[in-house]
C-alpha cells in the first residue's frame, strides 16, 4: 500500500507517462503503436494500457483535481509549440504571453512547470533510489518556487527531420519519454531526463537545492530554447549484409534513440548535459 507522493493520501490513481489526450489525438480509439523506453520496444493498442502509465503512486484527487490546471497549461503549450515551430526556431525563444495571453501568462507558465514537475516526480518516485520529493510536491500544490527542480526547453533538428520524412509515408506522431539518468554530485543524488512531444523537448533535472531562487526563468515572459542541430555522427549498418533486413522495431531502437540523444549519446555526456542545465538555470 503506497501513499501519494504529492499529498500523502492513499495512492489510488495511475498517472500517464504521456498524456492520455496526446495518445487519443495521435491514434484515436483503436490503433497499433509502440513504446520504446531506451532499452526495448513494446507494442500497445490502448491509451489505458499499463505500459504507458506509472503504477499507483498518486491519488485521484491530485491527478484529476489539484493538477487539472497544470494539464490544461500543458495542452495549450504543446498545441502552440506544434503550430509555431518555425516561429520559435527563427526567434530562438518562446513567448509565453503569446501562448497564454497578457493577463494569464505567468500563472499558466508556472502551471506548465508544475505539469513537468509532476511528470519528473513520478519518474523519480518509481526509480530504485530514495529521494525526498517534499519540495517538488509543495511546488505542485501551490508553492511559488522549487529549489529542487530545473526545466529547459529544446528544439532538436533531427527530430524535426524524422517527423517530416516519416509523415511522407504514414501519419506519424513523435512522443518520447527518456530513461531516468541518476548520478551523484558530492553526496547528493541528481536525477535527469526529458520528454518530447513532436517538435518540443522538455529537459528536467531534480536534485537538492539546484535551482537559483534569485533568478528563475520560470518568471520570464520570454524564454530562450536550446537549438540542437543534427550533425552528430550516425553509424550506418553494412548495406551489403544480406541478413540486414528492414525492421520497424529495429529502426525505432536505432534511429529514434540516436536522434533523441543527439550529442549526449553516452551516460557521461548525459550527466554533463544535466550539469550544464543546472549551472545555467
Amino acid at each position: 500500500m503506497n501513499n501519494c507522493w504529492i499529498c500523502g493520501n492513499f495512492a489510488d490513481s495511475k498517472e500517464h507517462k504521456f498524456k492520455a489526450s496526446d495518445i487519443k489525438k495521435a491514434f484515436g480509439k483503436k490503433f497499433d503503436a509502440y513504446l520504446f523506453n531506451g532499452e526495448k520496444v513494446q507494442p500497445f493498442n490502448s491509451y489505458k494500457d499499463d505500459l504507458i502509465q506509472f503504477p499507483k503512486i498518486i491519488c485521484i484527487d491530485c491527478n484529476n483535481n489539484k493538477t487539472r490546471n497544470h494539464d490544461n497549461a500543458y495542452d495549450e503549450f504543446v498545441k502552440y509549440a506544434y503550430s509555431n515551430h518555425q516561429k520559435i526556431l527563427n526567434e530562438k525563444y518562446i513567448d509565453f504571453q503569446d501562448i497564454y495571453g497578457n493577463e494569464m501568462w505567468l500563472e499558466k507558465k508556472i502551471d506548465l512547470y508544475r505539469y513537468y514537475a509532476k511528470h519528473a516526480g513520478c519518474k523519480v518516485s518509481t526509480s530504485e533510489f530514495e529521494f525526498d520529493l517534499t519540495n517538488l510536491s509543495k511546488f505542485i500544490l501551490g508553492k511559488d518556487v522549487c529549489e529542487d527542480f530545473v526545466l529547459k526547453f529544446e528544439l532538436k533538428q533531427a527530430i524535426e527531420i524524422l517527423i517530416k520524412v516519416t509523415n511522407k509515408i504514414n501519419k506519424y506522431t513523435h512522443l518520447y519519454n527518456s530513461e531516468t539518468i541518476v548520478y551523484t554530485a558530492g553526496n547528493e543524488l541528481i536525477f535527469g531526463g526529458w520528454t518530447t512531444n513532436n517538435y518540443i523537448t522538455a529537459n528536467w533535472v531534480i536534485g537538492k537545492n539546484i535551482s537559483d531562487e534569485d533568478y528563475l526563468r520560470m518568471y520570464q515572459e520570454t524564454e530562450s530554447v536550446l537549438l540542437t542541430d543534427c550533425k552528430f555522427p550516425i553509424e550506418n549498418k553494412n548495406e551489403n549484409d544480406e541478413d540486414d533486413k528492414f525492421s520497424k522495431i529495429d529502426f525505432m531502437k536505432d534511429t529514434h534513440l540516436k536522434y533523441e540523444n543527439g550529442y549526449n549519446n553516452t551516460p557521461q555526456k548525459k550527466i554533463n548535459f544535466f550539469e550544464f542545465l543546472i549551472e545555467n538555470n
